[in-house]
């Protein structure tokens, strides 16, 4: 069952307060506008009811609208504006939640000045400058929000990063290790099978018969005890539990009045229920069941197993020459700051014995640097450089700022001066 209760607004010029019914402030004349929303009472369940068949009918008649030109606010069973005379064809309905708010609510109080004129023109003016203020404020407001969404979509804060800590650190060791890899093309001497012998031996001479693998061969059988699970089906008794039932609980019902503005100074109040009916749960009883099982039994059993021995199987074994790649010696430069890198000379890289006919010499290279920086605080660490030219400027700037862990440093960057 539906009721009426009438709502009551505040006059922003003069504080009065005023009834639903109201469009103009009964205090100081000034017409009700969308600055002025609509206060529901703060016990709607103490409010009276609207039984007057004139109140009833404005109430039941639908929103206020608004005037088009002066801004006022005009019930919906009025076809004109009552400050100016502008039909309500030309007019908007008051904006659902506009206009109304909730329990509490205190509008903010305009500067105290002399009530206007109870005339037409005086109450439109006064209006007209509401509604303009209140549309400027309203888009600045707008605004300001928008920007600030903006910039927090796209221009989210910059993510959080933690440098190492760089220390100051003094060159005060420097190495670096050049190798020549030396192989030499050779004949060389192999023995084996025929099955390893290489395509390009010579020179091959047997050395006879000798011992190639051993084979397994099948001497007796011998009898096996072992015990096997053999299955066989049994019947158990076991208990379960079905449903048998339900158990029920009556639940109260509980009701409330919701209000709700109709947007003309009037709200709509209604008993809202809750809950009621039943609540049930299913009931389990115990069955006694019985069903079959597989089992297993321990049987013994006994199988033949065959018993096998080893027995040595012999081929002929060569000996034979074959032309091979194979490393011969290092041949090593090593130095510190005080001398530039270097290979080793031609001389260091000649064979302590001349080659014989056919043999060859080939060489590769590497090489290695290393660098040791004492820190301010004293510590000494230890880099080995990947380049000539990381070694070299470890040469030519003797101060740099380290980075990363101290077990593992690496070079920042060089400190410009000494001192510094």
């Amino acid at each position: 069952m539906a009721r009426k209760i009438e709502m009551h607004w505040v006059c922003s010029s003069c504080q009065h307060r005023n009834l639903g019914r109201h469009k103009e402030c009964q205090n100081c004349g000034d017409p009700k506008d969308a600055s002025e929303p609509w206060l529901m009472p703060s016990d709607t369940g103490a409010a009276p009811s609207v039984t007057d068949p004139k109140l009833l009918q404005q109430a039941n008649a639908g929103p206020d609208w608004q005037c088009g030109y002066c801004g006022s606010h005009q019930k919906r069973l009025d076809g004109r504006c009552a400050q100016c005379g502008a039909a309500q064809g030309e007019g908007k309905r008051v904006p659902v939640g506009g206009a109304t708010a909730q329990p509490g609510y205190a509008p903010t109080p305009r500067p105290a000045y002399a009530a206007p004129a109870r005339g037409a023109a005086s109450r439109g003016g006064s209006t007209v400058v509401k509604g303009l203020a209140l549309a400027a404020l309203t888009i600045v407001g707008l605004s300001c929000v928008s920007m600030v969404l903006i910039a927090a979509l796209y221009d989210p804060p910059p993510p959080v990063i933690h440098k190492p800590v760089a220390r100051a650190a003094a060159v005060v060791g420097l190495s670096w290790r050049r190798v020549v890899h030396v192989e030499r093309y050779r004949v060389i001497q192999e023995a084996g099978f025929v099955e390893g012998r290489p395509v390009d031996a010579f020179d091959i001479t047997s050395l006879g018969q000798a011992h190639h693998h051993d084979e397994q061969v099948l001497d007796h059988y011998e009898t096996e005890h072992y015990t096997e699970q053999v299955p066989y089906e049994d019947t158990e008794t076991y208990t379960e539990q079905e449903s048998c039932g339900e158990d029920c609980t009556d639940l109260p019902e509980s009701c409330s009045e919701v209000c709700t503005p109709d947007d003309n100074g009037f709200a709509t109040c209604r008993d809202v229920c809750s809950g009621g009916g039943q609540s049930c749960t299913t009931r389990y009883c115990s069955v006694t069941r019985t069903r079959s099982v597989t089992r297993y039994r321990s049987e013994p059993r006994t199988r033949q197993v065959p018993v096998y021995r080893s027995e040595p199987r012999y081929a002929e074994r060569f000996e034979w020459h074959v032309w091979r790649w194979g490393h011969e010696r290092d041949v090593t430069a090593t130095g510190d700051g005080t001398d530039p890198p270097h290979w080793p000379t031609d001389g260091e890289l000649a064979p302590p014995a001349p080659l014989a006919e056919g043999e060859q010499e080939r060489t590769t290279r590497d090489e290695s640097y290393g660098a040791t920086l004492r820190t301010d605080a004293g510590a000494e660490e230890h880099l080995t450089m990947p380049s000539l030219a990381a070694y070299e400027r470890l040469q030519q700037q003797p101060r740099w700022y380290l980075g990363g862990d101290p077990g593992a440093p690496s070079l920042v960057k060089p400190v410009r001066s000494f001192g510094s």
